[in-house]
């Protein structure tokens, strides 16, 4: 089995293919149908997604997001809402959930929708970071060459330690975006790229460990490349 999958909805026939579609998969998938369960069963069997319905619940499913996303236990669950396209239009917090699905869906969508989530969730990350010579203190949020530190900018430090974090494993430049883009950076996929050639350019040396992919994106190697 992969990873646990929650569906909370009210919709007994939606609950039903949603846990037929992702159970075929290969996902650990179980359901509620109340939302007086949610709480408990977070806290007994914490999924890696908890896919949601609009209408679940006596709350409102967007104070129930709201009250999720500022737990710390739940803070960094992955929500993905389902619901009619008049109730998704109606949703408000769009920024308390991660990604949205309009019924009537299909098999293909829920199951692309939950896996780029999946790949999408930042690990956590080591309080120090060492590819050969380079290393990072994320702790102290300062960059090392062998013994000789190196000043970065804050934007190209936080995309050393994303793909740092994951060595050897490649990043599309839409999850860049995903993973770095806030109320303080406006972010590109051509802004990727500018930010890359300034990290590398920063790092010198070290540089020969950010890896460009073709047509897929980038990638930090544990060994020096010269790509």
């Amino acid at each position: 089995m992969r990873e646990a999958i929650l569906i909370a909805n009210d919709n007994e026939g939606l609950l039903a293919k949603l846990y037929y579609w992702l159970h075929r998969e290969g996902f650990d998938t179980y359901t509620i149908s109340d939302s007086n369960d949610l709480y408990l069963t977070l806290k007994d069997r914490p999924p890696r997604v908890l896919i949601l319905g609009t209408t679940l619940g006596k709350m409102g499913t967007q104070e129930l997001c709201k009250q999720l996303k500022s737990y710390p236990t739940t803070e960094r669950l992955p929500i993905i809402l389902v619901g009619s396209k008049k109730e998704l239009d109606c949703y408000e917090a769009k920024d308390s959930v991660d990604a949205c699905l309009k019924i009537p869906c299909k098999a293909a969508d829920v199951v692309e929708t939950v896996v780029s989530i999946i790949d999408n969730i930042a690990p956590p990350v080591a309080s120090y970071i060492k590819l050969g010579l380079l290393g990072i203190d994320t702790q102290k949020k300062k960059v090392y060459f062998g013994q000789n530190e190196i000043l970065l900018r804050e934007m190209e430090y936080l995309l050393l330690v994303y793909l740092a974090s994951q060595p050897g494993v490649v990043k599309s430049r839409e999850a860049i975006i995903g993973a770095l883009h806030n109320p303080g950076f406006r972010i590109t996929p051509r802004t990727v790229d500018v930010h890359i050639r300034h990290l590398r350019s920063a790092l010198g040396k070290g540089g020969a460990h950010i890896k460009s992919v073709y047509g897929k994106g980038y990638m930090c190697t544990p060994t020096r490349s010269r790509s």
